[in-house]
């Protein structure tokens, strides 16, 4: 089963608030973005995976206010395919409750950016985020941010920082996004570590060669079988991100470099994403009252959008 774990969804930029929306307009405008990310050019492209998680973006100091309930509406429209991850701010006054909000509308998950957000993964609040995390066994995509804008705190991206969290809360499943670029060898380590910590590849594909050094460094520190498959859609789409990884083997054909086996690349791509990070797969998710409302609410914001 093919997982796509890096695919957002979002009927307008604007949703990304005005730092994040207008470096999407430049990096759309330079090709960086290969494509629409709203729901129906999502459907699309996600047609040769089985499943793709799609990742929410909230950063109230980057004025970023993707509406989780919103979101959960795209991902009901299919529900047996896509698996939503609630994006959350630790800093955000009210983010209990948007926590609260975003299991009742059955986010798998949660998305946090600490860059974005200012926010190091020890900050207090942001450790009892963790805690509820575990508590409710929602896993944790740490996303990173692309492009990364001026604003950004890259101090609070080192995935070294995760340690201590790490260590306070050792079965909270985490997954690093692109391997934790640009921090990769410190990534690699945390991988090594703690049991239920994993990344992905997207934004390296796009650059075979960085592929190939991360990978061959991830098997050198035993950690191979903690990478999992992403396209990073709106920026690549499964399909080319699939023809890149298989494509690996023939990029270094003939440099004398060591190969990359086709079945650890096969692995990569066909990893069960679900069961490694704890999430049951559900296929058709079933609506509660509760649930519904939330919903219905979320419909009529929409439509007055």
């Amino acid at each position: 089963m093919i997982c796509d774990t890096d695919t957002r969804i979002w009927s307008s930029r604007d949703e990304l608030g005005p730092v994040l929306g207008g470096l999407l307009r430049r990096a759309a405008a330079d090709r960086l973005v290969v494509t629409e990310a709203n729901e129906d050019a999502h459907a699309v492209a996600m047609r040769p995976v089985a499943r793709a998680f799609v990742l929410g973006s909230k950063a109230r100091r980057l004025q970023c206010d993707q509406r989780n309930e919103v979101l959960a509406l795209a991902i009901r429209s299919r529900p047996d395919r896509l698996v939503g991850f609630a994006g959350i701010d630790p800093l955000s006054p009210d983010w209990r409750d948007e926590l609260e909000r975003a299991q009742d509308l059955g986010f798998a998950g949660i998305s946090v950016s600490p860059s974005l957000q200012g926010c190091p993964p020890t900050h207090a609040q942001a450790m009892r985020l963790w805690e509820r995390c575990v508590e409710k066994g929602l896993p944790v995509v740490v996303s990173r941010p692309t492009p990364m804008p001026p604003a950004a705190i890259m101090e609070c991206d080192r995935p070294t920082h995760w340690d201590e969290a790490l260590r306070s809360f050792p079965s909270l499943r985490v997954l690093f996004a692109s391997f934790g670029t640009p921090y990769i060898e410190e990534t690699l380590i945390l991988l090594a570590k703690f049991e239920n910590t994993y990344t992905h590849c997207a934004a390296s594909l796009r650059r075979p060669m960085d592929a190939y050094r991360w990978l061959c460094a991830a098997a050198d520190a035993g950690v191979l079988g903690k990478v999992l498959f992403a396209s990073g859609f709106p920026f690549e789409t499964p399909a080319a991100a699939l023809e890149r990884l298989y494509g690996l083997t023939v990029a270094i054909h003939g440099t004398g470099l060591p190969t990359l086996p086709r079945r650890e690349l096969q692995n990569i791509a066909q990893r069960n994403a679900l069961a490694l990070l704890g999430i049951r797969d559900r296929g058709t998710l079933l609506v509660d009252g509760e649930q519904q409302a939330l919903l219905t609410a979320a419909e009529s914001l929409r439509q007055a959008e």
